[in-house]
């Protein structure tokens, strides 16, 4: 059999030379620090090649140190492989141990010069080794050397493979074991099951709580954070949605009102650099206004002069006129009242009297011709009666002339009296009239004004501007809203482009995934079915064909080996297969050389299980990473959108907002426009009612005046009737004076002439008498005679009146002819009086109106002005003094054109403001309340937010979280999460109990062996056994397991959150996962659960009569050597269980335990237990101070020191043990 056989040592450990012998029971004798402990730690060295598992204590020398202080330092291991045997020489390099694999037996002078000296050089080495001999490289890792010793290398090469004592990958248990036994001196139930757990799997499956102690710390928190989602309170609300809500609607408003300043902003900037802009246009414009209306004054002023020079130039020929008429109007009276017609008749005939008068005269001379002597004599009768006539006429003329004189002038005087009066009248008259003018212009202008005022007021519309403005945002709001529509609907449209071409990437992901894990779950379906036939046939092995045939029939490889079936024959139980000596099969010999052997042994397919379990656990890994790489590529993908998503999604909620403030601002629009127009209408109503009153009293004030200028006209009229009547009524009165005289005269004359016609009328009879007297026709002469007195006395009055037919025919030429000529000059002048006066009121109402417009505009100028200036004032205090615009707005440069003023904006502003700073501290108040139902480190990563940015952030993700409805993620993926948990528990406690019956068995195993192969002696039994395990841990894991694989269906679909009929398993999977969370609070430093925490292992010692019971601790079972007995017996029964598992591939091998409490037993107990280890292929290895029962050990050795302090070591005696 395969052991250690030897170890060398070579100036190493203060020994300068010794070979110690190992191919059996050793014992170390020797005083305390002489250096036993040093020959044993390298012979553990040896099987467990870990320098910190070698008991050296803190403070001494390093293994390194210590054993390789010199370069020709050097171990060497002699091992024996049946016939033959290697090497393994250690040495340091580097401050390293490294190892080399001699094929070959140890050789003194590979390593000792012919004069005794340790060689340094590894050429020389070499050379005294030979080249014949395979030397391996250095192996400078202590793991490689324990897996070429314990032949776990898998190296296809298979250089190392002779090297091997056995060949298992799970030899780990052989030197952990080896150590402890060296190490511990007590003996309990752990150390024993784990040495049982450590031997029945290649690595002891556990149950990592540190992970499940992360992956369920937070399950409470987590549970009642995602719980309170859906969980109503006594009225039926479920309080942290209703919050959530409220922050949601409350960030709306906030971004409602922050679009809104934005918008005020940017319509403020505008108005600012317009109102800046306007300021010096609007003061040069006032310039221009105020030199307008100067040169407006000017010409007014101008207008006016003229007009008034005109007017008085053609007033003046008018009253010159007017003064002509009225003398043509009081001649053809005076010539009417005279009844001029008639006179003008009678006077016409003056000619025709004439005619008649010669006519008489020629008769009266034709009847007075014969009687010429009397006739003459008579005419000189006659003509003294004729003169004295004359006399009297002229003398009455000379009168009338001098009384007609003297009215004449009388006339004259008063005439000019008449005519200083009516120029009085006049000029009083008509001055009045220039002012009466002035007045009538201006209350015609004003007349005009006022009724054009009224007339504008169809065109006046006071609140244009605003109501155009206003319009303006009912227009905006409109464009606004269908352009938001478009906006929305496009921004949708794009999400909606994006989920889904989000979740088509994913589902892409989520196919390529399901595809790479449907294979790799095939190839783990295929390994596993390869794994569960593996196991199955070495389950079978024991008992089978393949170890009959390995026990009793060697080289069976190259025969029956070839041609027999494996799974149904060779590795078959039950075929109690049996030697025969004809070396045939079934009487058949067969030639099998060319045949190759297709079998494969235990160790094959052991190692062909420990390659399919890693291709498993490879598989698992690689399953776990696909599904790590496929949450990693998801979380890209997802991630990759997230920000285009939140982008478009801000970009919605921003547009949203907005439409949504529109129906309130379409609503206050049209509010503000009808209270606008109707605010508009009372003004005008008002005006309307204003401007006619001022019309009305314009108008009556213009009556007024006319009336007054009819009355002042009238009494003008009747002053100058007056005077004329006065004037008349003297000329009547001169006329009545010279009437008077006349008739006076007439009066006279008549008398006169009577007493002329009595002279006449004697002196004629007388004639008559004569004539008569002398035969002449008297009454003929008498008739002619009274004819031409009368002709006489009708050419008398016409010449009388024929004066007034002189006056009449020189007024008529003078005066009558050019009555028309007067009247039409006069309707001119009146024409081109209204013509000017018309122009001038034209001129004077477009200048009064240009005025007017100037003066409105430069009080609109200057109400503008000071309301743009006082705007800019408000715009500074708002930006430096108030300093509450924020820094990023006094960047912000954009403008909205619009037809607001700074001063309503700059309120608007900061209303805004206002608002938004009390809507902010509703959305921390609303926030703070929302969070404080979470946890700092909550499921949802609902962060604590500080600053306001982290407050606004934190709605918008509260906002994405409801609207994507995550909370279903979270639940789902919580309750997938937990229910995991559960289910991973359920399994790993499944796993962990699997391996129950297997512990069973092999304590039975050990039972079984201690009955078998026990020694004579006190220890009459060992007993163990296993009990269920009292560890809360694992009683709280396995009701879980228990509750999991009762409720398995409902478990697979179990919604921790869910409201139907499963409430009662949820409630039960949440109790149980509240108390494992809770159970792992109390075990804080807590790692792990392993297999041994499944049960209790007990002993039971029976010594003579004293039963020990059964015990969790081997302790005080009798006297010290009994305690040490029972420890060293149960050590090699644990250590032979193992390396009996690791032999069955290629064979048993022998291994060294060292105890050096056996020293102290019984010679005969020693001898026992020696037995005990020998014939489990264990050689006991211990020290004590003195040589005890040293005839038993096949090797004894001394171990003393020179004066140098160098350990010798000196072979006592040798015995050869069967």
């Amino acid at each position: 059999m395969k052991h250690l056989n030897k170890i060398i040592f070579l100036n190493s450990a203060n020994v300068p030379y010794a070979e110690v012998m190992l191919d059996g029971n050793v014992h170390f004798a020797g005083t305390q620090g002489v250096g036993k402990s040093t020959v044993l730690r390298a012979l553990l060295f040896f099987y467990n090649a870990d320098k910190m598992k070698l008991g050296i204590q803190s403070g001494q020398k390093s293994f390194e140190e210590f054993y390789f202080r010199h370069s020709n330092s050097y171990i060497v291991y002699e091992v024996r492989t049946g016939q033959s045997a290697y090497s393994i020489l250690l040495s340091r390099s580097q401050g390293k141990i490294v190892y080399r694999f001699i094929d070959a037996p140890y050789r003194k002078e590979w390593l000792l010069s012919k004069d005794g000296r340790v060689e340094s050089d590894w050429i020389r080495i070499r050379e005294h080794i030979g080249n014949s001999v395979d030397i391996s490289a250095k192996i400078d890792t202590y793991e490689l050397y324990r897996n070429i010793i314990f032949g776990n290398t898998h190296d296809r090469s298979h250089r190392y493979d002779k090297y091997a004592i056995v060949e298992s990958s799970k030899y780990h248990n052989i030197p952990r074991s080896i150590q402890n036994v060296f190490l511990n001196s007590k003996l309990d139930a752990d150390f024993v099951k784990t040495t049982i757990i450590q031997s029945m799997v290649e690595s002891e499956h556990s149950i990592r709580l540190n992970d499940y102690r992360h992956l369920v710390a937070d399950f409470e928190r987590e549970f009642d954070e995602i719980d309170c989602w859906f969980k109503k309170d006594n009225n039926g609300i479920i309080v942290v949605r209703a919050k959530a809500d409220k922050v949601i609607e409350t960030h709306r408003l906030l971004i409602a009102l922050e679009q809104e300043i934005k918008e005020t902003w940017h319509q403020l900037n505008y108005a600012v650099n317009h109102t800046r802009e306007q300021i010096p246009l609007i003061e040069d414009e006032n310039k221009i206004l105020q030199e307008q209306q100067r040169k407006i004054k000017g010409k007014m002023d101008s207008a006016r002069t003229d007009y008034d020079k005109e007017h008085d130039l053609i007033t003046k020929k008018i009253s010159a006129c007017d003064v002509r008429l009225s003398d043509i109007r009081k001649k053809r009276k005076y010539y009417a009242d005279l009844k001029i017609d008639a006179i003008i008749a009678f006077v016409e005939q003056e000619a025709k009297f004439f005619r008649e008068k010669s006519q008489k005269e020629y008769l009266l001379r034709t009847l007075e011709e014969q009687y010429k002597d009397v006739t003459e004599k008579y005419k000189a009768l006659y003509s003294v009666l004729d003169t004295d006539l004359s006399t009297f006429d002229l003398s009455q003329k000379e009168a009338l002339q001098q009384i007609q004189h003297d009215i004449l002038t009388e006339r004259e005087k008063a005439m000019k009296v008449r005519d200083n009066r009516k120029a009085n009248i006049d000029k009083a008259y008509n001055e009045w009239l220039v002012l009466s003018d002035e007045r009538l212009t201006t209350l015609q202008n004003e007349c005009t004004r006022t009724d054009k005022r009224l007339s504008e007021l169809q065109y006046w519309h006071p609140l244009k501007q605003e109501i155009d403005a206003c319009q303006e945002d009912v227009r905006q709001l409109t464009t606004m809203k269908e352009k938001l529509q478009g906006e929305l609907t496009i921004v949708r449209n794009d999400m909606n482009m994006l989920r889904e071409e989000g979740k088509m990437k994913c589902e892409r992901v989520e196919n390529t995934y399901v595809r790479k894990e449907e294979n790799l779950q095939k190839d783990l379906q295929t390994l596993n079915t390869s794994l569960s036939e593996i196991e199955d046939i070495l389950s079978r092995w024991k008992g089978s064909l393949y170890e009959w045939l390995t026990d009793n029939k060697p080289g069976w490889e190259k025969n029956i080996g070839k041609v027999v079936d494996e799974q149904q024959v060779l590795y078959a139980q039950g075929l109690e297969p049996t030697l025969v000596n004809d070396g045939s099969l079934f009487g058949i010999s067969l030639n099998l050389d060319g045949i190759p052997v297709h079998h494969r042994t235990p160790d094959e397919y052991r190692a062909l299980q420990k390659e399919t379990e890693d291709a498993i656990l490879s598989k698992k890994k690689e399953l776990a990473d696909v599904h790590v790489q496929r949450d990693k590529e998801l979380e890209t993908v997802r991630r990759s959108y997230k920000g285009k998503l939140q982008e478009l999604k801000q970009k919605e909620n921003n547009a949203d907002v907005q439409f949504s403030q529109i129906p309130l601002k379409m609503k206050d629009a049209e509010t503000r426009l009808r209270q606008l127009m109707h605010k508009e209408q009372d003004m005008v109503d008002a005006e309307r009612k204003n401007r006619t009153e001022a019309f009305n009293i314009a108008q009556l004030n213009l009556d007024k005046e006319r009336t007054s200028r009819n009355q002042q006209g009238n009494k003008h009229v009747k002053d100058l009737n007056s005077v004329d009547s006065d004037y008349r009524s003297f000329i009547k009165g001169t006329e009545k004076q010279l009437d008077s005289f006349r008739q006076k005269q007439a009066e006279e004359s008549a008398d006169f002439k009577k007493e002329l016609a009595k002279r006449r009328a004697e002196i004629e009879s007388k004639e008559r008498d004569e004539l008569k007297g002398k035969g002449a026709d008297t009454k003929a002469i008498g008739q002619c005679r009274k004819n031409l007195e009368e002709l006489q006395l009708m050419l008398d009055k016409i010449a009388g009146q024929k004066h007034h037919v002189i006056e009449y025919r020189k007024d008529e030429q003078e005066l009558f002819v050019n009555e028309a000529g007067y009247r039409e000059e006069k309707r001119q002048l009146e024409q081109k009086d209204e013509r000017i006066r018309q122009t001038y009121d034209d001129k004077l109402r477009h200048f009064e109106n240009e005025l007017s417009g100037i003066r409105n505009m430069l009080n609109e100028k200057a109400a503008q002005l000071e309301a743009m200036k006082e705007g800019l004032k408000q715009y500074d205090q708002l930006c430096r003094i108030e300093n509450v615009v924020p820094e990023t707005y006094l960047q912000d440069d954009l403008i909205t054109k619009n037809s607001n003023n700074c001063a309503e904006l700059v309120g608007q502003m900061r209303g805004s403001i206002n608002k938004k700073r009390q809507k902010l501290d509703d959305l921390k108040r609303t926030i703070n309340s929302f969070n404080s139902h979470f946890g700092a480190n909550n499921t949802f990563h609902f962060a604590v937010p500080q600053y306001d940015e982290e407050y606004q952030s934190f709605a918008l993700n509260l906002l994405d979280f409801i609207e994507n409805n995550k909370i279903e993620d979270f639940r789902e993926r919580v309750s997938e999460h937990y229910n995991t948990i559960l289910r991973s528990v359920s399994r790993e406690v499944g796993l962990l109990m699997n391996h129950s019956a297997a512990i069973k068995g092999i304590i039975n195993e050990v039972n079984q062996d201690f009955q078998k192969r026990n020694f004579a002696g006190v220890i009459h039994s060992i007993e163990l056994r296993a009990e269920e395990s009292s560890d809360r841990m694992m009683l709280l894991l396995r009701a879980i397991r228990d509750f999991t694989e009762e409720n398995a269906l409902s478990i697979g679909e179990v919604n921790l959150f869910s409201g139907d009929d499963r409430d009662q398993v949820n409630g039960k999977v949440v109790e149980y996962l509240k108390k494992f969370m809770k159970q792992l609070q109390k075990e804080p430093s807590r790692a792990e659960l392993t297999l041994s925490d499944t049960f209790r292992l007990q002993f039971r010692i029976q010594e003579n009569d004293n039963n020990t019971g059964w015990v969790e601790r081997i302790n005080n079972v009798g006297s010290d050597g009994t305690d040490i007995l029972v420890k060293a017996m149960v050590n090699i029964m644990l250590i032979n269980v193992f390396k009996t598992k690791a032999s069955r591939k290629n064979g048993d091998f022998i291994i060294h335990c060292m105890m050096d409490e056996i020293g102290k037993l019984h010679p005969s107990n020693v001898n026992g237990i020696l037995q005990f280890a020998n014939v489990r292929n264990i050689y006991l290895i211990n020290s004590s101070p003195m040589g005890y029962n040293a005839d038993i050990y096949k090797y004894n050795y001394l171990l003393t020191k020179d004066s140098k302090s160098q350990t010798h070591i000196k072979r006592l005696m040798t015995i050869n043990v069967g």
